[in-house]
């Protein structure tokens, strides 16, 4: 009886390591056989066997996931890229409650006093101000003076629709205009974007005078833009990229890949050029190289762009 049960859990171990390819490549049958197979040899043995064999299978089990998480292979690569995304997701959805505490878009006020507190008239350009708030997107343009002669406001939402890059946007209290500049003809030009939320960057909307939107372009943009004497518009985007870069393997397989895009005047997209590409492509691959490990998923990160 030792014999046969020693005999059993021998079989049964070499089964359960066929196992996945049985369930991928075997007829259904075969698959079927296989399987009453392992239950009536496990049958065979005393309850207290069982129990050390299942735990020993779910070691193995752990000691083999952890290793293809280490060496970065499947399906290691996938547990690794779902727990973080968890964690993301935890984040985003518990740490950014209170926009006033858990985001840098306020402080709290140095003094009492509004307005303009200090009127250095020599040393200003005549002329007026735009500005961009963190707390809604809006954009004012005040005087010298402080007194606001025109302001832009449109919230994301409006904008936003099916087709955009971002398919669940933060809500309208955590989306601000970070960049706008005004037309001579008080047409607006912004980039949204969003606190806790990637990749980074919710879009670029151009409204008229009035606050009405002539046309937005719902990728990843972020942080800048440029426009051109012809009047394209430079802007820079980023998405998640699994492509694996030949001499730069070190990278994270999946990572944020930034990118300029070129826009006409109204909006429509003329070209995308991958930087991190061009960057591993050109004659300063070295700075590639030299990422820090906590940027490989990241590693390019433009916040300028002329």
């Amino acid at each position: 009886m030792r014999t046969r049960r020693s005999f059993s859990r021998l079989a049964a171990l070499r089964l359960l390591a066929i196992w996945p390819i049985c369930l991928v490549g075997a007829p259904c049958q075969p698959r079927k056989i296989l399987g009453n197979f392992i239950k009536e040899l496990l049958r065979q043995d005393t309850r207290s066997e069982r129990v050390v064999f299942v735990a020993a299978i779910a070691f193995l089990a752990f000691v083999a996931g952890g290793w293809t998480v280490l060496a970065k292979v499947f399906p290691g690569t996938v547990i690794h890229d779902a727990y973080r995304a968890a964690g993301a997701a935890w984040k985003k959805n518990t740490g950014y409650v209170n926009p006033f505490t858990q985001t840098d878009h306020w402080r709290p006020a140095r003094t009492l006093y509004r307005g303009v507190t200090v009127d250095p008239a020599a040393q200003v350009d005549p002329g007026y101000t735009l500005y961009t708030t963190g707390d809604s997107a809006r954009a004012v343009l005040v005087s010298a003076m402080g007194r606001i002669v025109w302001q832009w406001q449109m919230p994301y939402s409006k904008v936003w629709n099916r087709h955009a890059a971002v398919k669940n946007p933060r809500p309208d209290r955590l989306i601000f205009w970070t960049r706008a500049r005004v037309f001579p003809d008080g047409d607006l030009l912004a980039i949204y974007e969003a606190a806790g939320d990637t990749p980074w960057g919710y879009g670029m909307v151009k409204l008229n005078r009035d606050s009405q939107v002539l046309w937005g372009y719902r990728q990843h943009t972020h942080h800048n833009f440029d426009i051109g004497p012809d009047g394209r518009i430079y802007a820079l985007t980023n998405n998640f990229t699994s492509k694996i870069i030949p001499k730069f393997d070190f990278l994270a397989r999946t990572r944020l890949d930034d990118s300029l895009v070129i826009l006409s005047a109204d909006g429509k997209q003329i070209d995308q050029i991958s930087l991190t590409r061009a960057l591993a492509d050109g004659p300063y691959r070295r700075l590639l190289s030299a990422v820090p490990v906590f940027s490989i998923a990241d590693p390019c990160i433009p916040t300028r762009c002329r």
